[in-house]
């Protein structure tokens, strides 16, 4: 009977004393973690460009197919869309160009 109403009260002996010696948190402390986005460089508007650099590698097409295809005439990708310029698609075809000819730039 005895162990019965002991391990309850063990228990909220151990919730209780350990929460006395804890600081507490307020929602003004600032996590040292974070950072403060600047809206001030965040462009508002871009447009996808291709520049003469462009060699035909055709990864930007591989990539992003909506958004380039293949000038026969040129010899060079064209931008055929602008949308979802800002999507993870089109940073891996930036990122892919083995000449960086596609680039954002601000409208």
């Amino acid at each position: 009977m005895k162990k019965k109403i002991l391990i309850p009260l063990l228990l909220i002996w151990i919730l209780t004393s350990c929460t006395k010696d804890a600081t507490p948190v307020t929602t003004n402390q600032k996590d040292s973690n974070t950072t403060e986005v600047d809206t001030s460089v965040i462009k508002k508007e871009t447009s996808l460009t291709v520049s003469e650099r462009c060699i035909w590698c055709w990864k930007c097409i591989r990539i992003a197919p909506e958004n380039f295809k293949l000038n026969v005439e040129t010899y060079k990708a064209e931008v055929i869309s602008q949308n979802n310029i800002n999507s993870t698609k089109i940073d891996n075809a930036i990122r892919s160009c083995p000449v960086k000819a596609i680039s954002r730039e601000e409208i």
